[in-house]
């Protein structure tokens, strides 16, 4: 049978065209040959002491997400910020580059760089600093507010979002969760989740004691003020206002579009676990440093339990990968914009869950388990841009961690190809 020469011709300009789109010119050396998909989860503080994977064996911290995106993947023992230019490149920069690739772009959450999401073909941020409970946001320039708790309503948009696509393209994908910062404000269903563990105690040289009880102050504050606008610290009356506020339904009264910061059935279970945690504290009524140790014993609580709404979070984000057999092409990138340490150089949580069981050469496997190596948010940045196979541009610094993250293949021991035996002669892991 004769083919006309257009055909041909046509047919291979469209496989071209396509082949630019879905294949990349990886560095040299790489083994990451066609881009992947990758979602970046960022929370704001949250803080490795947190996070059950973390902690010994029988640590009381529950997180069975991100416990089990370890256990499948690589839980960072060493990784440290050092600065905020890495979070821009991965949240600001990087996405015009990867959309020119053709991947399809979404950014979710708190947008703390200037101006509106650039590059992204969905945005859908917080307005302003944010809000725990029916939060203000902005769908693509448009100002709405949605009702239910700001980790499960972001959640739920970055999971709407993928199941939209059409599956052809990659996505690239960053939710920066508003969780867990400022008032550390549980969603109502994990109201009381640490309520009947015995917190580690309130060491009296720990210098947090000096640090947070400035901080906690207005916290407290605030929580302490109930309905009937008492508070223990009446000097504080801007704080007071704002503790009321969060009952009252007319909050905004000149702006139709936000009819308060808690629906009656929110209220109904806010006051049920607050009102008695405010009567016995207005009956014990500490002083100096029981006062100190109650107002941390509360943050400690206070944060675990506003922190379980991003374990939820994980969870939802990869059953719903597995389920529509996106798990296996899919890097998936858990990690903190700071936590409550005291030094700024303190390690904070990395976990790197890569797709299938290994990179498209079979000679390989991606490892799991621990990585001890130093790594920095400059190194991740690195990374991240050769799991979508780009090149890197001369300003960006670090060194892509890859090579931490595989193995070679049992399987294939012995099976190699001279070419194989030779890059192993000069110690190359490629």
């Amino acid at each position: 049978m004769t083919i006309r020469k257009n055909i041909i011709v046509t047919f291979l300009a469209t496989t071209m065209a396509f082949s630019a789109i879905l294949s990349c010119t990886p560095k040299e050396g790489s083994l990451i040959k066609r881009p992947l998909n990758i979602i970046v989860m960022v929370s704001e503080g949250h803080s490795r002491e947190a996070i059950g994977a973390y902690g010994d064996s029988d640590s009381f911290i529950s997180t069975p997400g991100l416990d089990s995106l370890a256990s499948e993947g690589n839980l960072f023992l060493s990784y440290r910020i050092t600065g905020w230019e890495s979070l821009d490149m991965i949240e600001d920069s990087l996405p015009a580059k990867l959309s020119e690739k053709g991947y399809e772009m979404a950014f979710f959450g708190t947008w703390d760089n200037e101006g509106s999401p650039s590059g992204y073909g969905k945005s859908f941020i917080l307005q302003g600093e944010g809000s725990y409970y029916n939060p203000m946001l902005i769908d693509n320039g448009m100002l709405l507010c949605r009702e239910g708790y700001v980790s499960s309503i972001l959640t739920d948009e970055a999971v709407d979002w993928i199941g939209g696509l059409g599956g052809g393209d990659p996505f690239y994908m960053v939710l920066h969760h508003f969780a867990p910062c400022g008032t550390w404000m549980p969603d109502t269903r994990d109201l009381g989740m640490y309520g009947d563990v015995d917190l580690p105690p309130l060491e009296k040289s720990d210098s947090l004691v000096v640090d947070f009880a400035s901080r906690l102050n207005p916290i407290y504050h605030l929580k302490m003020a109930d309905r009937g606008g008492k508070i223990h610290t009446p000097s504080e009356s801007r704080l007071e206002t704002m503790g009321r506020d969060l009952y009252r339904r007319d909050l905004r009264p000149y702006d139709p579009i936000v009819p308060g910061r808690m629906t009656p059935g929110q209220q109904k279970d806010w006051d049920a676990h607050y009102d008695p945690i405010i009567s016995a504290f207005r009956k014990s009524n500490p002083r100096g440093n029981s006062l100190i140790e109650w107002k941390f014993s509360r943050f400690e609580e206070d944060y675990l339990e506003t922190a379980n709404s991003l374990d939820r979070s994980v969870s939802q984000l990869t059953s719903f990968l597995k389920e529509k057999g996106l798990w296996d092409n899919t890097v998936l990138v858990y990690t903190s914009s700071g936590s409550l340490g005291r030094d700024d150089s303190s390690p904070l949580p990395l976990i790197i869950h890569m797709p299938g069981k290994g990179p498209d050469d079979g000679r390989f496997i991606y490892s799991r388990g621990e990585i001890e190596k130093d790594v920095t948010d400059l190194d991740l940045v690195r990374s991240i841009m050769e799991f979508s196979c780009l090149t890197p541009s001369e300003e960006a610094e670090g060194e892509s961690f890859l090579p931490l993250l595989i193995r070679r293949n049992p399987d294939k021991e012995g099976k190699t190809d001279l070419w194989s035996r030779v890059k192993g002669l000069f110690g190359l892991n490629y």
